[in-house]
């Protein structure tokens, strides 16, 4: 190959390691008034509000935004997310309607579920039964609130 064309090939080289660098990573995007869950290289170029996942007994970074969420999407990349914590997700999600995809959540890594889906008082199902909560040692008020559930399945 001559000097000319690799000098030519090399940014695009580059620009493929790059790419294929970036590792997977687990977040959420606030579009309006839906939350979405993703895990993948993606974050920069979706568009919305980006928010790292929390750990611990720290609320996520979206919790502000909580009373805002009218629907959450869980994408099928988000299963082969592990988060330590689902602390507070939702609380006071009181125009929380709707929760999609949610057996795309692997709660196998989780220790903290407390407050999760505390007073989120428009939701009327929800079905938890592929939850694995073997590490989980806290569901403190996990469904307190939840005035307008008719449908919850934790049968697992």
């Amino acid at each position: 190959m001559r000097k000319a064309q690799l000098f030519l090939l090399m940014p695009l080289l580059l620009l493929i390691g790059t790419t294929a660098a970036r590792a997977a990573e687990a977040y959420a995007v606030l579009s309006g008034t839906t939350l979405t869950f993703y895990y993948d290289s993606s974050k920069s170029s979706r568009s919305g509000t980006k928010y790292a996942m929390n750990s611990g007994a720290n609320a996520p970074a979206w919790f502000s935004q909580n009373s805002t969420i009218t629907k959450v999407v869980f994408t099928s990349s988000f299963a082969s997310a592990r988060p330590t914590s689902c602390y507070a997700w939702f609380y006071n999600a009181s125009k929380l309607a709707s929760v999609t995809g949610l057996n795309y959540l692997n709660t196998s890594e989780a220790t903290n579920m407390r407050g999760m889906f505390q007073n989120c008082s428009t939701l009327t199902s929800l079905d938890v039964s592929h939850f694995n909560t073997a590490k989980v040692t806290n569901m403190q008020s996990m469904f307190n609130g939840c005035t307008q559930l008719k449908t919850l399945d934790v049968s697992s």
